[in-house]
């Protein structure tokens, strides 16, 4: 028996005044709330509700129980509430280093919608010519696939980039089409 569940079902029969409108409201079987009721009246050992084919009534064991349920209740609904807000509110501060190309066109546009959703984490975005031989300075360096780093390091693919070499028309008039990107 899932006693948490059956405390649950308990509550909402009371609340709505019958198995059936319980058994609707919390998407169970009205069997289920049937069986979960008895098996709590028998891990109690006592009756806590009066049952007719018309309606329920609490007995004053059902009262007594249900009075302190709520309070019991309430106080695990409050700590999972604070648990999930725990994992929903981040806070701290990340220290990124890449590339000014990386950081200026692809990172700062992240980062800005990154801290409208968690306006309590501090990013911090350093620039270098060399971001892989600074990695172990910064929580999160951006690299290309072709730096070598220590086989150590946990490294995850986060966009894939082509380049183009570009030259404007006087420049290729006056030094030619370049044959090799060097």
């Amino acid at each position: 028996m899932d006693l948490l569940q059956s405390m649950h079902v308990f509550r909402c029969v009371v609340d709505e005044g019958g198995f059936a409108a319980a058994a609707r409201k919390m998407d169970l079987a009205p069997a289920v709330v049937t069986r979960l009721i008895q098996d709590l009246e028998r891990s109690l050992s006592v009756r806590l509700l009066h049952r007719t084919t018309r309606k329920i009534a609490l007995t004053q064991a059902g009262n007594a129980y249900l009075s302190r349920l709520r309070l019991i209740l309430a106080e695990i609904d409050e700590a999972g509430d604070q648990a999930k807000q725990h994992s929903r509110e981040i806070s701290g501060s990340v220290r990124v280093v890449t590339t000014s190309l990386v950081a200026v066109n692809l990172l700062a546009p992240c980062v800005a919608e990154f801290q409208r959703e968690h306006p309590d984490v501090m990013v911090e975005i350093h620039t270098s010519d060399r971001p892989a031989q600074e990695l172990h300075q910064f929580d999160l360096t951006i690299v290309r696939q072709d730096d070598q780093l220590d086989p150590d390091v946990v490294v995850r693919p986060v966009l894939e980039m082509n380049y183009v070499l570009c030259g404007s028309l006087t420049y290729l008039q006056a030094r030619g089409t370049p044959r090799t990107p060097e």
